[in-house]
């Protein structure tokens, strides 16, 4: 067959498949396209993730809270759709409401976008807090009044007033809160920590951060001291990956957590207690003091145990407690 005939014979051939194509459409609907608009639509929905700020690498298992976020800092909420057991998604975008347990959100909607199983919703807390929920709830169309639920409580997180990352380093000496990075504990920040890894991180950055105390005389998470005007103080991070000469019992970091006069007055140190936490979602707990000057104490097992290290402990020209806490990993601490 010669080229003319067959540019004369490809539009028949055409036709001819358009026409089986608009037959099997008129016997069996419309082709739906592939994705979402096959996708059941959603009956539950379930936030599974809540972040901001990355930790550093090479922490001991539940070192890191959940979420890490300073005030004002952008949170991410990853919320998946499913019907049953399937995965699901909505038929056209659907708006979403976001709504905390505590605090004054920047934003409160969100979009779960048509034909996809999962959305990721963004939003800032103003200001610092602890322990705080979110909720997703659609707001309208046909699903309107859909929910993630009461939130769950493995995904609290504490809402940071800094949070900052500085390079390791051999003999490694940052302090955060206080005046001047906790060069002195002050009136109006009366509870403020330095981070000393003599043998530097694994990691290539120390994470430092400052959060609140519970004023709430209740409180089992992260109390305040209280002091002769009251409760008061903060909550210390420290997060790095163990040194590659790792720190022990007998060679441990060091914490100093400081505190105000204001706060913790002028009496006997031993009288003042430091709490800590091995677990970035963690209640606080008293630290015990340790056995001997630069040494951790130990469990039954004979792993390191964080303690206050009151041979070292001292009270500065001003006034100002400055309290050793030993620890061989990561932890939060503070003034109890």
């Amino acid at each position: 067959m010669s080229f003319t005939a067959a540019r004369k014979t490809r539009p028949l051939v055409l036709s001819l498949l358009l026409g089986v194509v608009a037959a099997l459409g008129g016997a069996f609907g419309t082709f739906a396209p592939a994705g979402g608009a096959s996708l059941p639509t959603p009956t539950s929905m379930v936030i599974t993730k809540i972040s901001s700020v990355d930790p550093p690498g090479s922490l001991p298992d539940g070192a890191a809270p959940n979420t890490l976020v300073v005030a004002g800092g952008v949170l991410t909420i990853h919320v998946v759709f499913s019907a049953g057991s399937a995965a699901a998604a909505f038929k056209s975008d659907t708006p979403l409401t976001i709504s905390s347990t505590g605090g004054t959100l920047t934003t409160t909607t969100g979009l779960a976008p048509a034909g996809q199983t999962y959305a990721d919703v963004t939003t800032s807390i103003k200001a610092p807090i602890n322990r705080v929920g979110l909720t997703l709830t659609v707001s309208k169309g046909p699903s309107k009044g859909l929910s993630t639920g009461t939130p769950d409580p493995a995904l609290l997180f504490d809402v940071l007033s800094d949070l900052r990352f500085e390079d390791s380093m051999a003999g490694f000496q940052q302090g955060i809160g206080g005046g001047s990075n906790c060069t002195d504990a002050t009136r109006g920040a009366p509870v403020c920590g330095i981070v000393m890894l003599p043998n530097g991180s694994s990691s290539s950055q120390v994470l430092l951060s400052l959060g609140l105390c519970d004023t709430d005389p209740d409180s089992t998470y992260a109390p305040c001291h209280v002091g002769p005007k009251g409760p008061g103080g903060a909550v210390v991070q420290t997060l790095f990956g163990q040194a590659s000469q790792p720190y022990t019992v007998d060679s441990p970091a060091t914490v100093i957590i400081k505190c105000d006069k204001t706060l913790c007055g002028t009496g006997s140190i031993q009288a003042l207690t430091v709490i800590y936490s091995l677990g970035g979602n963690s209640a606080l707990t008293a630290a015990g003091p340790c056995p001997a000057k630069g040494t951790m104490g130990t469990d039954e097992n004979g792993v390191g145990v964080p303690c206050v290290d009151y041979v070292q402990s001292k009270r500065d020209g001003s006034g100002d407690t400055h309290l050793f806490l030993l620890t061989d990993r990561d932890l939060r601490g503070g003034i109890g």
